[in-house]
């Protein structure tokens, strides 16, 4: 109702009604202002509480953030403290070291001077006992005594060490006494002029040598040496080396053209020495390794038999030891043979141009050699893997050993110099897989010429009955032959053509191009021997001499291993 409409329908009614009404309305709208006013008096406190309540908040997280920056700065400082007291003690420990090291030094040289002066040892009492050697050595002890870690010659000969000496003496005398007793009995047995006069062996100066191997003890029977005649037979002296060499066939072979056989006429006068030497050099050779005191020790005892360098190297040939490898001190064992089955393989001249895939069953491995060369393809597989590692199982491994694919790449292998090998994958079909591990791999130029019935050895009626090699493409990064550093990015060529086996092959990359782009059916780039694809995931190779087949890894899908179990 409007106003005017109101005022109307108050003047209609009775002035003690109109009244009431007029009264009602007015303390209706106090009623209202009231509590707009509570309203807004309860909104103001709400929020002054809200303001206050932020300010809290906020004044908290500074203080919080005060703390930790405070607590953070102390840390820092601390621990700079701590750095430079370390610093400050390594520096201390340093100059400490630098010191004592001068001040031996001072002592070696005034004792140097002291005997270049007198012309031998100082006059002062040398003290004598266990760890002494005999003779008054003018050298100092080896601080680290029996238990010296040092390689170089250069330490033994300026620091002498205990409880060598005497022994390296009573064996020279054991051998002295050995030949002396030959000598008498090749005297005995021929004419007295034609034995040849016995040759002194002095005793070396102790000091300068540390002690060979107590095992030095010669064979008891001594072997009498026959007289010199115009063509002497060998002698029994020159016979193979020990049956010791003979006990480790998978890490010591023996070098055939190193054979004793090959002395000439004028051993038969050297025979005596050739037996020590050869006895002391048994005790030593058998080893894949050799120290600096052992070689100073056979040097040693070679210089004082007199022995002529050509009988050492003959002598380290028969022991299956190159004169680099003795030099190096460590012989080396062919790497590329895995198993001792595989080894015999390729010693038998009967399988030579042959192959032969030694299959490794997942839980039949017998020896150590065959669990060894499992478990190391096994890593290779799973490793190289970037994903589904527990989709696959490997249920057998092929070792293929082919004589003619090992010689042609182990003479690649020495044409290129090269250093690094690179491990790849490929994958194709059951059927092709056997083929490469014949005949290895082909060139893209090589498989159309044999499917064009152009190949070597192939003639055109031939090549129509044969069923062609099929070439996927040209090739996105060279027309080469394609390997992956990844296992699973080949598996997808093998599972493509219904093959569960995988080859796992050693590769000769060379000076490696890396793609930039697509090279759609180019050959290899000038002055490269390989490429790399733009990702690094693929090796295109270009000779097939340079890539060696070496494992059949044969696998199982899940899938199909829930297949069977549903089945």
């Amino acid at each position: 109702v409007s106003p005017r409409g109101e005022s109307s329908i108050l003047s209609l009614m009775p002035p003690k009604r109109a009244h009431a009404v007029v009264a009602k309305k007015k303390e209706e709208e106090e009623r209202l202002q009231k509590e707009k006013e509570e309203q807004e008096r309860k909104e103001k406190e709400e929020k002054e509480k809200k303001e206050k309540e932020e300010k809290e908040e906020k004044e908290k997280k500074e203080k919080e953030e005060k703390e930790k920056k405070e607590k953070e700065e102390q840390e820092e400082k601390e621990k700079k403290e701590k750095k430079k007291q370390k610093e400050e003690k390594k520096k201390k420990k340093e100059e400490e070291e630098k010191r004592k090291q001068e001040e031996e030094e001072e002592a070696k040289k005034k004792k140097r001077e002291a005997t270049d002066d007198a012309g031998g040892p100082p006059k002062k009492k040398q003290k004598m006992d266990d760890d002494a050697a005999p003779g008054g050595d003018p050298r100092p002890m080896c601080r680290y005594g029996p238990n010296c870690y040092r390689k170089n010659p250069e330490h033994f000969e300026e620091f002498r060490h205990p409880n060598v000496c005497q022994d390296l003496v009573s064996e020279h005398e054991r051998m002295k006494e050995l030949m002396r007793k030959k000598k008498e009995a090749a005297a005995g047995k021929s004419h007295p002029k034609a034995t040849p006069a016995p040759v002194p062996v002095p005793v070396p100066a102790p000091a300068l040598v540390p002690a060979p191997a107590p095992a030095l003890v010669p064979a008891p029977a001594p072997v009498p040496v026959p007289a010199p005649a115009p063509a002497p037979a060998p002698s029994p002296a020159l016979a193979p080396a020990p049956a010791v060499m003979d006990a480790s066939p998978s890490k010591l072979r023996r070098k055939s053209s190193s054979s004793l056989s090959a002395i000439d006429n004028a051993a038969a006068a050297n025979v005596g020495k050739i037996e020590a030497y050869k006895v002391l050099l048994t005790d030593f050779l058998f080893r894949v390794k050799l120290r600096a005191e052992d070689k100073r020790v056979i040097r040693t005892f070679r210089q004082n038999l007199g022995l002529e360098d050509k009988y050492h190297t003959m002598l380290l040939g028969q022991f299956g030891w190159t004169e680099d490898e003795y030099e190096d001190g460590e012989r080396r064992v062919d790497d590329s043979i895995d198993l001792e089955e595989e080894r015999k393989f390729f010693e038998d001249k009967a399988n030579e141009g042959k192959m032969k895939v030694i299959w490794l069953k997942k839980g039949e491995l017998k020896a150590k050699d065959e669990e060894n060369t499992f478990s190391r393809v096994c890593t290779k597989f799973y490793q190289t893997m970037a994903k589904a590692q527990g989709n696959y199982t490997i249920t057998k491994v092929g070792l293929i050993a082919n004589w003619n694919l090992k010689e042609k790449y182990d003479r690649k292998k020495l044409a290129m110099k090269a250093k690094e090998e690179q491990w790849g994958f490929h994958g194709t079909s059951s059927a092709a897989i056997l083929g490469i591990s014949q005949t290895g791999f082909l060139h893209p130029d090589d498989i159309a010429k044999l499917n064009n019935g152009k190949g070597k050895g192939k003639g055109k009626g031939k090549s129509k009955k044969k069923k062609p090699i099929n070439v996927l493409d040209d090739g996105y990064f060279g027309k080469g032959i394609y390997f992956s550093v990844y296992s699973d990015y080949a598996l997808w060529y093998s599972e493509e053509r219904d093959s569960n086996q995988i080859l796992l092959c050693k590769l000769l990359p060379g000076k490696s191009y890396k793609c930039d782009g697509r090279m759609d059916g180019e050959g290899c780039k000038a002055g490269y021997d390989s490429h790399f694809s733009p990702k690094g995931n693929e090796i295109i190779m270009f000779d097939p001499d340079a890539c060696l087949p070496r494992y059949v890894i044969e696998f199982k899908c899940q899938e199909e291993q829930d297949r069977e179990q549903e089945d």
